[in-house]
């Protein structure tokens, strides 16, 4: 059986789970005395199960895509619209007047 490579994260993160299984506290500064001569080992070739290896690769997010500014006539043009609407609505004076103020 082969050793298995390795990455610098992935190191920290068998050696958390070990210490979980084993009941012990399972920090990232718990283990990290054991981890780096434990990779000390692995980059000179010397540690039994693992070698050195590359970091996984990251997945790619997904992008917003960015709302269009309107142009400040668009926007004017828009608010008349609105209103136009919300006259022929039955609605109290108040909540005409709360919505005339946030347009």
């Amino acid at each position: 059986m082969g050793k298995t490579p390795v990455s610098w994260i992935e190191l920290i993160q068998i050696l958390i789970k070990e210490r979980k299984s084993k009941g012990k506290p399972a920090g990232v500064s718990d283990v990290m005395d054991d981890c780096k001569k434990a990779w000390k080992e692995i980059k000179s070739g010397k540690h039994p199960k693992y070698i050195q290896g590359k970091p996984p690769k990251r997945k790619s997010g997904t992008r917003k895509n960015k709302q269009k500014k309107f142009s400040k006539m668009a926007r004017k043009t828009r608010a008349k619209e609105i209103k136009e609407i919300l006259k022929g609505c039955d609605m109290c004076k108040d909540c005409l007047k709360n919505i005339d103020k946030c347009l």
